[in-house]
């Protein structure tokens, strides 16, 4: 499936040139009015938002479901982003900036208070990537940006999880 999609030329930057060190980060829900741009990014006011280390399908390419009806790949991403910030209602941080793209990448986290993940934390990267509707972001080099991120994504493949159990057009 990866050689499917095509890389829109984002480049993540190394954690060190740009990052936000760990005692200056803030941790914040996705605010009211936020405007979703795709299955991994956001705009709240005039800030840009992309999370870090995982890439959505991009809008326009489709898929064809089990009952042989075409969709739209990058709607889907965004439609599970969206429902995944809505039931979880995760905080997020910056853990790095692009200066140049003026992108603020973030992780998000949901810290469940009740129900079956009371006490435990869920990254929002992680859910979108194993429920099969985002995927591991990798380097120039073809190395995962987020080692975990690659797990989770091998795991929705073979599982044919979300994205994955549909043929690409």
């Amino acid at each position: 499936m990866r050689a499917g999609f095509r890389w829109v030329g984002v480049i993540f930057v190394l954690l060190t040139a740009n990052s936000v060190p760990a005692q200056q980060r803030m941790w914040a829900p996705i605010a009211p009015g936020t405007t979703f741009t795709s299955g991994d990014s956001w705009v709240t006011g005039s800030k840009r938002f992309r999370l870090y280390g995982l890439r959505s399908c991009e809008r326009g390419r489709t898929f064809i479901n089990a009952s042989g009806i075409q969709h739209d790949c990058g709607e889907a991403s965004l439609a599970m982003l969206v429902s995944l910030i809505r039931d979880l209602s995760p905080v997020c941080t910056e853990v790095a900036r692009d200066e140049k793209a003026a992108i603020s990448h973030v992780v998000c986290l949901a810290l469940p208070d009740k129900g079956a993940g009371k006490g435990s934390r869920l990254d929002l990267g992680t859910a979108l990537i194993s429920s099969g509707f985002g995927f591991a972001a990798r380097d120039g080099s073809g190395q995962p940006i987020h080692r975990d991120y690659a797990v989770a994504e091998a795991v929705a493949k073979r599982n044919r999880a979300g994205l994955w159990a549909y043929r690409m057009q």
